[in-house]
This record gives C-alpha cells, structure tokens and sequence, in this order.
C-alpha cells in the first residue's frame, strides 16, 4: 500500500474530527450550532493518537530506518493485564495506590505477577 495514501488518509481523518462539533437544539426543536463546542472525549482520544502515530512513525522511520509501524503491538494490554494482576494478589482487590501496589510487588514475589 502507497504511504502517501495512507498519510493522506490518516491527515484527512484528524481534521474531519477536528472540524466535528456537537449540534444542540433549542427548546423549538432548530438545529443551533454553539459558537464553542469542545470535542467528546472518544474525538480527543482518536486525534491525539492519529497525530501521536504520525509522529512516532516519522521518528522510527528517520532515526532508526524501520519502513512500517506495527500498529497492533501499541496497545496498552500487557500493562492493564499487569495492573489486574497486582489488584487480584491485594488484599481488598481494589484499586491499590502507588504504595500499596509496590507493597503487593514486594510481598507477593514479582513471579506471581510475569505475564
């Protein structure tokens, strides 16, 4: 596949959702466009990492001289994965703050936790 194509497809989607605003009705049921209306967070979420993508591609393709970018191995599933695990092993199987989560670490043995 052409890598101009996909830049352009990549450049095209992160000013469709840029441009994307919410639509509100007043109390007769007309369309009002708000002057401001910020993006929902699923918009912001897919913006920051089209152009977080764009970047990281050009890093690894200047410095280090990789053609592609693996786009399936920049999820953050091993680290939820790792957190769940810490959660289990707790003693209130909660959500553990920074102490806690070290402590379960320390006490529990770090073989517990490897995925």
């Amino acid at each position: 596949v052409n890598l101009d194509i996909q830049k352009d497809i990549l450049q095209t989607m992160i000013n469709m959702i840029g441009t994307k605003k919410q639509i509100k009705r007043n109390k007769k049921s007309k369309v009002v466009l708000p002057k401001y209306s910020a993006l929902k967070p699923c918009q912001k979420g897919i913006s920051i990492s089209s152009k977080s993508l764009t970047s990281l591609y050009q890093y690894i393709n200047n410095e280090i001289g990789l053609p592609y970018i693996l786009t399936s191995r920049l999820s953050q599933d091993c680290l939820e994965n790792c957190l769940s695990r810490i959660r289990y092993i707790g003693w209130s199987h909660s959500y553990p703050n920074a102490i806690d989560g070290f402590l379960i670490l320390v006490i529990s043995g770090s073989e517990k936790i490897v995925v």
